[in-house]
């Protein structure tokens, strides 16, 4: 009959204590999950050097149903909302052409 300790425990009568605890076992979950979070943050550092710079671009509707183009730059971590599409086109020509004139 099993010791009110090892009900408690939830150790089966039959079962050696020592045998709940398996280092091999400890050691591969340990071991893996140390790998899931590296491949995840590789994967999201090779998402942010191949994309750091690029603009991100989207559009939103407020309540009323009206459309705005969102533009994010990453480089001067500025957001900026825009009415039409021809509002993005000459923000990024703007963007282009004040970084071209710095450069020279």
């Amino acid at each position: 009959m099993a010791t009110y300790e090892q009900r408690m425990n939830g150790i089966h009568p039959t079962q050696k204590p020592e045998s709940l605890f398996n280092p091999a076992k400890q050691v591969k979950s340990i071991g893996s999950a140390a790998l899931s979070v590296l491949k995840t943050l590789g994967q999201q550092l090779l998402a942010f050097l191949s994309h750091g710079s690029e603009l991100q671009i989207w559009q939103t509707q407020n309540r009323s149903g009206e459309a705005w183009w969102n533009v994010y730059d990453p480089i001067t971590q500025q957001t900026v909302r825009l009415l039409s599409e021809m509002e993005v086109r000459i923000w990024i020509e703007q963007r282009y052409r004040g970084n071209a004139d710095s450069r020279s």
